[in-house]
């Protein structure tokens, strides 16, 4: 291949990556990008929850939430069907191993965010090693 060859080449791979590029723009980020936006400024999950340095301490602490899940439940698919079942209906989550959560003030999400709002959440979630 000669250097016209090249430059023609290198041309089309900066033209895939800007195209890459900007489909990531378009979309809002990656989906754990987007679960964070979601996470702090829709659900407010931190106006009761702890992570990091802030946020309420009138729920669970969720510093390293997926790393402690993904052992209990036995892998990443079972944690983000345990945190599915739990954001939906956190009153009556089937998958938990205590009989309910009757008394939770969480609200339940599946009404207040759309089906994939919720699985960005879940990303966000599971990003939180």
């Amino acid at each position: 291949m000669g250097a016209r060859g090249s430059t023609i080449v290198c041309l089309a791979i900066t033209a895939v990556i800007i195209a890459v590029l900007l489909q990531d723009c378009d979309s809002g980020g990656s989906a754990a990008q987007r679960g964070k936006q979601i996470f702090d400024q829709k659900a407010m999950c931190l106006s009761c929850h702890w992570l990091g340095e802030h946020g309420g301490q009138n729920a669970p602490v969720l510093d390293h939430v997926a790393t402690k899940f993904i052992a209990l439940k036995g892998g990443r698919e079972q944690a983000r069907a345990w945190f599915h079942a739990h954001l939906v209906d956190p009153k009556n989550n089937p998958g938990t191993e205590k009989a309910k959560f009757p008394f939770t003030e969480m609200p339940p999400f599946e009404h207040a965010l759309d089906p994939d709002e919720l699985e960005d959440l879940i990303e966000y979630v599971l990003s939180l090693e």
